[in-house]
């Protein structure tokens, strides 16, 4: 019973982590893609861990702009898993926002290490790499 008590709490304690972070770089993500594809952060709509269908991985965050959703994963460990998770919802999302351009986002924090391998892999999937 201790076990699972404790075990409990630390994914309850990781989850409030997690969400803490996500509100901390959000200002950041906005200012940061804004300057970069020239929108005003006030034209923003911001959905946190937005609901999915059942079975579809949810992104950190999904901001609309207009008629472009930008969908964000936030990692301190960019890899391929990270982008699978980043690509998976992304039909879903643009049918639920009607959106007509898509623009996909892998948010790494400053402590992590990528390799050019890795990067000329994100650039021919069409990611934004953005460091936070």
């Amino acid at each position: 019973m201790a076990e699972e008590l404790e075990k409990i709490a630390s994914e309850v304690e990781r989850a409030v982590e997690h969400s803490l972070m996500l509100r901390i770089f959000r200002k950041s993500l906005i200012d940061k893609l804004a300057e970069k594809f020239g929108f005003k952060p006030e034209e923003v709509a911001v959905f946190m861990e937005p609901e999915l269908p059942a079975n579809r991985p949810k992104p950190d965050i999904v901001l609309m702009v207009k008629d472009t959703l930008f969908i964000i994963e936030v990692t301190s460990r960019p890899g391929p898993a990270a982008v699978k998770r980043l690509l998976a919802a992304s039909e879903t999302l643009k049918e639920m926002f009607k959106a007509e351009r898509v623009v996909h986002v892998l948010a790494c924090t400053r402590g992590a290490s990528l390799n050019r391998k890795f990067l000329k892999w994100l650039e021919r999937c069409g990611i934004v790499l953005l460091r936070l």
